[in-house]
């Protein structure tokens, strides 16, 4: 290029800066936070000291910047408030923030069964199917946002466990690793998938199962808005000799095998971009992974699975707004894969609305999620002056943001299961599955988020059914 015309260009920019309206950040200003790493707090933020921001977008730029740094939960209350500089052209920002309390000896209190409603509807939420215990959790460790967790469990499941991440360990904050170590067991174990529910062999006295396994990850975070996880770990699963007879499930853990071990190693790419993780109103999220289980010929699984989970959500008015999610998964190895390795909807995250009551079995399967929200109530619970809590230690408690939200939701799925892999008499793989239905959602702290809803599923039957977790 002509170095005349390069500098003719250079220069229509700089007057073109010059001549808008804009700020200059001169510096970032952080107060309140007492354990966290101010680096930690800097690393969230899209922009740094002695950026130009045009002044038409500074509201803009400070909402979004708040909303990230309450989006890692470690801090109740955030500000960030524009301060005047030498001039009307230069500025500092000032991030105030009231840390959570970060040591938790959470007491464990919860049903055992794989969704409240199972545990309320089907067996009238008994105290012996309850699990108890203590969770001793740091969720700043270090002030480097690295939670540390230890559980101690009785009960139902008797479990304990060992975790700690680390979000970063070198100088450019790009390196992170995380790790985990268990032990579980039950006398109880759901062993066959009959009428799209899941029966129960149960033993009062013995143990018909046991898992324990640990594994370690890396992540890498090159950019604000991408993670990349690979992960490797070891597993055991044990079941009592009576699981696998013929009358019950001789394929749980495959070939009649009352012992699973299996190494396995995944990577997942995550391009995230939501406003606030748990209950998004705007952003999207996009995540696609892949697993194999079964590292060594002497492993007793074989099993290769991909995944690819999209979610959008649209802003529509102040009040409304829509929350949309697709999902596909696939096993790309497909032979003989033991029971416990072929469930699609009824467990964690993938349950259709209109079909908490059931359990779809599938090698492959597939969702679409929509929802459509009203806001109608919104505050900030202040609890400083309840005599309990008005201890300074407790000022982590002091604030309380509260949603609430009025939903319709439709959800479609189809989960493939061949022949050879089939139970007794599970209508609901191989068709084409329809929810929907009208809900509450109830968000408080930003990251609790409380759903009931009454949905109908294809078959027309409705009900009423609750959740306690994130949102999709």
């Amino acid at each position: 290029m002509n170095k005349y015309l390069l500098v003719f260009l250079l220069l229509l920019k700089y007057l073109t800066v010059i001549g808008a309206d804009t700020i200059v950040i001169d510096s970032i200003v952080v107060k309140g936070n007492d354990l966290t790493k101010r680096n930690v707090i800097t690393r969230e933020l899209t922009f740094q000291a002695g950026d130009t921001i045009e002044s038409p977008l500074m509201a803009a730029l400070i909402a979004t910047n708040r909303t990230r740094l309450v989006n890692t939960n470690l801090f109740s209350v955030v500000t960030l408030t524009l301060k005047n500089g030498s001039d009307i052209h230069h500025a500092f920002i000032e991030i105030n923030l009231i840390e959570k309390w970060y040591i938790f000896p959470g007491p464990i209190f919860s049903y055992g069964d794989r969704n409240l409603y199972t545990w309320l509807h089907d067996y009238g939420g008994k105290l012996d199917r309850v699990n108890y215990g203590l969770r001793l959790s740091h969720f700043n460790l270090t002030g480097r946002r690295d939670p540390l967790t230890l559980t101690l469990q009785g009960g139902y499941t008797p479990k304990i466990a060992l975790g700690y991440s680390l979000p970063f360990f070198d100088k450019k904050q790009h390196w992170g690793f995380f790790s985990s170590i268990f032990y579980a067991k039950n006398h109880e174990i759901g062993y066959i998938t009959q009428n799209n529910t899941v029966p129960n062999l149960t033993d009062t006295i013995g143990t018909l199962s046991r898992t324990y396994g640990a594994d370690l990850g890396f992540s890498y975070r090159p950019a604000l808005f991408d993670n990349h996880f690979i992960s490797a770990g070891y597993y055991v699963n044990e079941v009592d000799p009576i699981v696998i007879q013929e009358k019950n499930n001789p394929n749980y853990l495959g070939d009649r095998k009352t012992q699973q071990k299996f190494t396995w190693i995944a990577y997942t790419y995550q391009h995230d971009t939501r406003d606030l993780a748990p209950y998004p109103s705007k952003g999207h999220n996009f995540a696609a992974s892949i697993a194999l289980s079964g590292l060594l010929s002497s492993d007793d699984v074989h099993n290769l699975s991909a995944s690819v989970k999209y979610s959008h959500y649209f802003p529509i008015t102040d009040k409304w707004s829509s929350a949309h999610a697709v999902r596909i998964k696939v096993d790309l190895l497909r032979d003989n894969q033991p029971y416990n390795f072929n469930h699609a909807f009824g467990y964690g995250g993938d349950i259709l609305h209109g079909y908490d009551a059931y359990v779809v079995d599938g090698l492959d399967f597939f969702y679409l999620k929509n929802s459509l929200r009203y806001e109608f109530f919104h505050t900030d619970l202040r609890l400083n002056k309840v005599p309990i809590i008005r201890n300074k230690m407790w000022k982590g408690f002091w604030d309380v943001p509260l949603r609430c939200y009025l939903t319709a939701n439709f959800d479609v799925g189809y989960a493939n299961l061949p022949d050879s892999q089939a139970y007794l008499n599970n209508t609901f793989s191989n068709k084409m599955l329809y929810g929907y239905g009208v809900g509450l959602d109830i968000v408080i702290y930003h990251n609790i988020v409380i759903q009931l809803d009454y949905s109908f599923n294809d078959t027309g039957k409705g009900g009423f059914y609750y959740r306690q977790r994130s949102s999709f």
